[in-house]
């Protein structure tokens, strides 16, 4: 069968092309940095130029495109950081491709270097980076697989597994399932990464609704309905639950850091973080040295407070709003494991620090809605129950 691609379409795959090779080495001895990394945001922003000027636009992509580049190029002022730049062109570039078809692109050009990086490690060109980490108290022990930490392992493994759930919608079967849920659990004997396994349990048990008659009628109507609160609700608890961890007392706070032990204290350092970092409206370049100077510990794992903070309180608020309206939207078209598949990442956010940039975050592809609400270009009527 011959593909036939426009121009437009062509150099949207060769931007999702060069980003994901760019991000998919992040966080290992590979990643790409310096001048490398600098050549790619400049080719990949002059192909978004010469893509723009070959398109025509209605009001709506008028309107989402001088918000989210004003807002991107405001926030690479103030903090030299071009991922929400990154983010904010991958909407642009899925509005003019079938999005199903771009997450099998994804899906397989991801899980071609992550395999690579896995083989590299086997064979010594990375390291395995065996690390001792503490889980709710204990001590276990981690296989990173040529990443820095297990987590990261964890977190490529389950973008893979969201991408191919994503496109493979309607063609999926139990078995498909059973499959990805070994993985899962063989990645989680390797990283022992818990997240990942509530993820991929919280997917589970949505395409088991949408698969079943479970979704039809009122129960499914309510389900989207606490689908579209969550999407302001769990940005909500990412930042209030540890701002309250340093400024409550009594019963309340025992509770709460008894929640917090659950997440091995990762809203204690995002507490520490709110107290002792200002927030900007537009984003800082953060500089964590100040919570390794007090506390010896620096990394923050909570992604919903890293967000509030790399893109400010102006770039924070538009995320949390276009996730809003975008879920909203794919529901009402009919996209609900599009837009679960979005809520389900805000949930996993809250424990690991994988929104920020297109590494991870392939969601907001799905702000393409917001511009195009022919998502799938003809390819199907985008029904997913």
């Amino acid at each position: 069968m011959k593909i036939k691609l426009t121009v437009r379409e062509v150099l949207s795959y060769s931007f999702f092309f060069l980003v994901s090779t760019m991000y998919a080495f992040r966080n290992t001895r590979l990643e790409f940095s310096g001048l490398l990394n600098t050549s790619i945001v400049t080719l990949v922003t002059l192909i978004f130029l010469f893509w723009f000027i070959l398109g025509k636009y209605n009001w709506k992509f008028t309107l989402v495109f001088i918000s989210l580049i004003l807002l991107s190029m405001i926030n690479y002022y103030f903090t030299g950081n071009t991922w929400l730049l990154i983010l904010c062109l991958a909407v642009f570039f899925s509005s003019s491709i079938s999005m199903r078809q771009l997450l099998k692109f994804l899906f397989v050009y991801r899980s071609m270097l992550l395999i690579s990086i896995i083989i590299f490690s086997l064979v010594g060109l990375l390291p395995l980076n065996i690390i001792d980490l503490s889980k709710a108290g204990k001590q276990v022990t981690g296989f990173a697989m040529g990443f820095n930490h297990p987590n990261q392992l964890a977190y490529n493994v389950g973008l893979l597994m969201f991408l191919y759930i994503a496109y493979n919608h309607n063609k999926l079967s139990w078995f498909h399932l059973s499959v990805f849920n070994l993985i899962g659990m063989i990645t989680f004997v390797l990283s022992q990464s818990r997240s990942l396994l509530v993820s991929i349990l919280l997917l589970d048990i949505i395409v088991f609704f949408l698969k079943r008659n479970f979704y039809k009628g009122i129960f499914g109507k309510i389900m989207d309905v606490i689908c579209q609160k969550l999407t302001l609700i769990i940005p909500l608890i990412g930042i209030v639950f540890p701002y309250m961890l340093t400024r409550t007392s009594g019963y309340f706070k025992v509770f709460l850091y008894k929640i917090n032990d659950v997440f091995s204290s990762r809203f204690t350092h995002s507490g520490r973080l709110l107290d002792n970092y200002p927030l900007s409206l537009w984003g800082n370049e953060l500089d964590l040295s100040i919570l390794d100077r007090l506390y010896g510990y620096s990394v923050i794992d909570n992604g919903l407070v890293k967000m509030l903070y790399i893109f400010g309180i102006v770039g924070f608020a538009i995320y949390v709003l276009m996730s809003y309206f975008t879920v909203r939207k794919l529901l009402k078209l009919g996209y609900n494991l599009y837009a679960y598949i979005m809520v389900v990442f805000l949930l996993w956010g809250l424990s690991e620090d994988i929104l920020t940039n297109f590494a991870i975050n392939f969601t907001v592809i799905f702000w393409a809605v917001m511009i195009d609400t022919d998502l799938d270009k003809e390819e199907t009527n985008g029904n997913f129950e």
